[in-house]
């Protein structure tokens, strides 16, 4: 019967006897690039004597069926090795690194804000202490001494809550004090300048006040993102219903819309320590909750596939973009838009390798992605969930399922629930836990054990509280008074998360 497939198959049955392996190519054409991205951060070489040798080795080998697959996976380690080096040795001659010393310096920088300011509050002896963060991409650099065409990004900091005025693609021009950033205090331990370095910002600068800032464009302004203003209507949405704005209604901002001001410490800490702080973040499992959403109302249509697939792809980076274009989500987005041009191409959906497909476009625009940690979290655990969730969900299946002649109709109340709702939860917390507890530990110095537990009961309520929030946003509009239980519901699953969390 239909409950004998389990629930979470991801794409790719298990296999039975007698039929073919199932063939993964962007597995194999994916590792040898991985392979090559990793020795050239660690041996940055010479790239054409790489690329001619791995040509050569392509051409000869590809006389030779036997070996066309050899010969193939040199070429790919070549570009990507290749790729790296590049990304690494090409520094333009008035990069910011040729022309700030390695001393701290007061200098003032010209250039265009890269992001929306993030702010952080934190609460000292009773008052609340704001700080903010932005990148600023400079076309400028003065000093005492001289004033300089450069480019690069510079993190910029401040302790204060810059102005609604301030977002992405305005014109600036900021003064304080330019460093590297720090490095690690004792080995092994965590280097923020190496942090900094991947996505290429080798150096902050630290105001102290607002007269530090000078917006050049006040005449002119740009127009503010989309991103921008649709998380400002949206936390309004969610929050004017409830009338107040509490720790609930801040969580719910985070985990809908990736505000993060609200994740200090004191908030943050229980859902640390019982390992569910993964529900904050813009990632794979927002998207999975956002495509399951979106696909259960196309389905409710009788749309075919290969047409849900062709509505499910923009209507899911329209959110990314919503969201303001985070890394996770771009990720777990790309992962699944080439699912879903599977259903548009009618192709056989195979889960691992949609995920090869997805980090090979991602490595092939940006290598240093590969040594992100939210990167490696982001696919080790949906890998993992590929391999190990499907098989202990059919093993615990055989062991829970009555007669299998039985309809499932006629199965106790309590075992449909288990099969339907209880057993993929616990299989995919399982996988999803074993895929995440080699960085947990290395990363975080972290072993949360009971996040077995606490992903099975956190995560539907997480569901609740998300998918209860975007009804209230696509109701806030047109019918207020729907949009107010969607945002009382939300609040309600919000408060039992955090209940949850503290005594897990």
């Amino acid at each position: 019967g239909r409950s004998s497939e389990p629930l979470f198959s991801l794409g790719f049955p298990a296999a039975k006897a007698g039929h073919r392996p199932v063939r993964r190519p962007m597995l194999w054409k994916t590792l040898p690039y991985m392979i090559g991205i990793v020795v050239a951060d660690y041996w940055a070489g010479s790239i054409w004597p790489f690329l001619l040798s791995a040509t050569a080795i392509t051409v000869a080998c590809s006389f030779f069926k036997p070996l066309r697959v050899a010969g193939w996976a040199a070429m790919l380690f070549a570009i990507g090795f290749a790729n790296q080096t590049f990304h690494l040795r090409h520094t333009p001659e008035n990069d910011l690194r040729n022309l700030a010393g390695d001393k701290p310096q007061i200098v003032s920088l010209t250039g265009r804000l890269a992001t929306t300011p993030e702010h952080r509050v934190s609460d000292m002896r009773g008052a609340e202490r704001w700080r903010s963060s932005v990148e600023l991409e400079i076309a400028e650099i003065q000093t005492d001494e001289s004033t300089l065409p450069a480019v690069g990004t510079v993190l910029i900091s401040a302790p204060l809550r810059l102005a609604k005025r301030f977002y992405a693609g305005r014109k600036i021009t900021v003064t304080g004090i330019l460093e590297q950033p720090p490095v690690e205090q004792a080995p092994g331990m965590f280097s923020y300048r190496d942090y900094l370095a991947r996505p290429g910002i080798h150096f902050q600068l630290r105001t102290k006040s607002l007269r530090d800032w000078r917006l050049l464009d006040e005449g002119d302004p740009p127009p503010m993102p989309l991103s921008v203003r649709f998380q400002r209507w949206a936390r309004d949405a969610l929050s004017k219903p409830l009338g107040e704005e509490d720790d609930s209604v801040r969580l719910l901002w985070a985990m809908t819309l990736g505000w993060r001001t609200s994740l200090n410490g004191e908030v943050a800490l229980p859902f640390m320590r019982s390992g569910t702080m993964h529900v904050f973040a813009i990632s794979g499992l927002h998207i999975a909750l956002i495509v399951g959403i979106l696909v259960q109302l196309l389905r409710m249509m009788q749309l075919p596939r290969f047409i849900l697939g062709l509505l499910l792809i923009p209507l899911l980076w329209f959110y990314v973009a919503a969201t303001g274009w985070q890394a996770s989500a771009v990720r777990a987005s790309l992962m699944i838009s080439v699912v879903a041009l599977g259903w548009v191409l009618k192709r056989p959906c195979d889960l691992v390798n949609s995920l090869a497909a997805a980090a090979l476009v991602i490595l092939l625009f940006d290598p240093q992605q590969l040594f992100s940690t939210s990167f490696q979290l982001s696919f080790s655990v949906v890998l993992a969930i590929a391999i190990f969730a499907v098989p202990a969900q059919a093993k615990l299946l055989a062991k829970l399922q009555p007669d299998p002649l039985l309809p499932p109709e006629l199965w106790p109340w309590w075992k449909r629930f288990a099969v339907n709702w209880g057993l993929p939860l616990v299989a995919v917390s399982f996988a999803a836990w074993l895929g995440s507890l080699p960085f947990a530990v290395s990363y975080f110095n972290l072993f949360t054990p009971v996040s077995l537990l606490a992903n099975v009961l956190i995560v539907p309520l997480a569901a609740l509280a998300q998918s209860s929030s975007l009804a209230c946003l696509i109701t806030a509009a047109w019918l207020p008074a729907l949009a107010s239980l969607f945002s009382q519901t939300a609040w309600m699953g919000m408060t039992l998360m955090a209940w949850l969390s503290e005594v897990a």
